[in-house]
């Protein structure tokens, strides 16, 4: 089985089998996969895109949406394209991506963090993935799973599974109390 969206991760990880699981997302490497689910979760919790998706990402979304920044972090991400000219959008690379009127919106964000030789770095696919681990988990520790469970089927520890939910009930904590 291969998830598509956050749904399908939390349906195969609540299986009630005992069996060793293979970890889902790690089968999503290089395809639209992945980004199927990437897109689900900033589609339904932008919030906490935001919140833990790289900078970049987040500040690209705002222009054109996520879907248009996650698929060029898919497309070109670790990469550092030279930044096209603003009156030759329409046929460069970041046209070519995401469409000519949103690479007109992206433009400008993109512009505000070129370097000195005119060229910007997109994050990698790996940031994304992280984020991307992150959402499931929380959705998979909501839904009541276990960490070992939740361990098993994103292929992390269980250390880090405890850590992070640890440090999420810390934050929301302190959101309260402030």
């Amino acid at each position: 089985m291969t998830p598509t969206n956050i749904d399908a991760v939390v349906s195969a990880a609540s299986l009630t089998d005992d069996s060793p699981v293979v970890p889902l997302l790690n089968h999503l490497e290089p395809d639209a996969l992945f980004l199927g689910v990437a897109r689900d979760f900033c589609r339904r919790s932008p919030t906490m895109a935001d919140r833990i998706m790289p900078p970049l990402v987040v500040a690209l979304a705002k222009a054109g949406g996520y879907d248009a920044a996650l698929t060029l972090v898919w497309k070109r991400g670790g990469q550092s394209p030279r930044l096209p000219s603003p009156y030759r959008i329409a046929g460069s690379w970041l046209a070519e991506i995401v469409g000519k009127a949103t690479a007109i919106r992206m433009y400008h964000t993109l512009e505000a963090r070129q370097t000195a030789e005119g060229r910007v770095h997109i994050p990698t696919r790996a940031a994304v993935r992280k984020c991307v681990r992150l959402a499931c988990l929380e959705h998979l520790a909501a839904a009541g799973l276990s960490k070992a469970r939740i361990a098993s089927v994103l292929g992390m520890s269980e250390r880090t599974v405890w850590r992070h939910i640890s440090d999420r009930r810390k934050a929301d904590l302190s959101r309260k109390q402030g």
